[in-house]
């Protein structure tokens, strides 16, 4: 069995992390939504404890699936997020900081994924579409002075529901193609496969 073989054997079962991780992104960011008004110090752990279960989740799927990247961006990601937890005197500083170290780790690590997919030739344009945006995001972010933390609440909502609704998209993406895979395994007649 080749590497390529082997990265496309992970792929097809971590379809339902991507599911978890969107579906978990989009509840955070309705929790942002209905949590109004919110302070910049609340905002900050909010994304604190998102950030965690997202490395938690990241992680587990590394270790489960044996995948390297996954568990070195999740386990980098932790310790961001760990950081977090213990924020200066300047929460806005702090805000912007932590927010732009992690969404331009994300992007690297979704821009080294796509790259993966494309060598086991499947369709890596949602997982690219999800790293253009972490790291404009974060480039975004470093622009931003800490008077103007609070204003980027919303930008931020825009973002994760973005990211969710891109890595949900990728997941079904990911499912549908297993199932195509598997049928191609399967001896079935031509013309049930046309109406499959």
């Amino acid at each position: 069995m080749t590497i390529s073989t082997l990265s496309a054997h992970a792929l097809h079962h971590t379809w339902c992390a991507f599911l978890l991780r969107s579906l978990i992104t989009l509840l955070f960011t309705l929790t942002l939504i209905l949590w109004q008004p919110i302070t910049i110090s609340a905002l900050l752990y909010l994304l604190v404890v998102y950030i965690l279960i997202d490395s938690a989740i990241t992680i587990a799927t590394g270790l489960l699936y044996r995948r390297g990247d996954w568990m070195i961006f999740g386990i980098i990601a932790c310790l961001i997020g760990s950081y977090g937890l213990f924020p200066p005197a300047a929460p806005a500083f702090f805000f912007l900081a932590l927010i732009t170290a992690w969404t331009l780790l994300r992007g690297i690590f979704e821009l080294s994924a796509a790259l993966k997919m494309h060598e086991c030739s499947r369709s890596p344009i949602w997982l690219s579409l999800s790293a253009s945006i972490s790291i404009l995001f974060s480039l975004f972010s470093i622009i931003a002075s800490p008077e103007q933390a609070m204003s980027l609440h919303w930008p931020l909502l825009i973002y994760l529901a973005s990211i969710g609704s891109i890595w949900m998209c990728l997941a079904f993406a990911m499912r549908k193609q297993d199932v195509m895979d598997a049928l191609q395994l399967i001896p079935i007649p031509i013309s049930i496969r046309k109406q499959l």
